[in-house]
């Protein structure tokens, strides 16, 4: 009876400490069409004239986002995936005129591993490009 409540306890001990050491990560705010390209986060791969928000290096399960138009804003691309010292890789998902998008992308599905840095680009296609969104990562 001991040795079962003694496994038990192991098991669940494990199982606490398994969760206790999964990362997650979030940004939420607004992408803006200013022209400038802002970047949020320590994101290596920078480009002008378009957002990006970054985590901090972790080996990610996952990256993802959600945005919705917002301020008479008229769509937008997002490159959401992952980058590191040595390339920057990511799917593309939205387009002109696409509002209220969501999805994800994992390491696998561009053939990259190890520790990285979750990161989604935005960029616009109109003048008036203003989107909400939430980008996050969990490991």
């Amino acid at each position: 009876m001991r040795k079962a409540v003694f496994a038990a306890t192991v098991l669940v001990a494990l199982i606490f400490a398994s969760t206790a050491l999964a990362q997650a990560w979030s940004w939420t705010g607004y992408f803006e069409d200013s022209g400038l390209g802002t970047t949020k986060g320590p994101c290596i791969w920078t480009y002008a004239g378009v957002d990006e928000a970054c985590s901090s290096s972790y080996t990610w399960n996952v990256s993802a986002f959600n945005f919705s138009c917002a301020n008479g804003g008229d769509g937008a691309g997002l490159n959401v995936g992952f980058q590191n010292s040595a390339r920057i890789r990511g799917l593309i998902y939205g387009g002109n005129g696409s509002c209220n998008v969501q999805g994800e992308t994992t390491p696998a599905d561009v053939s990259m591993s190890g520790s990285l840095i979750a990161q989604t680009l935005w960029w616009s296609w109109g003048i008036n490009g203003i989107t909400y969104g939430t980008a996050w990562a969990t490991g």
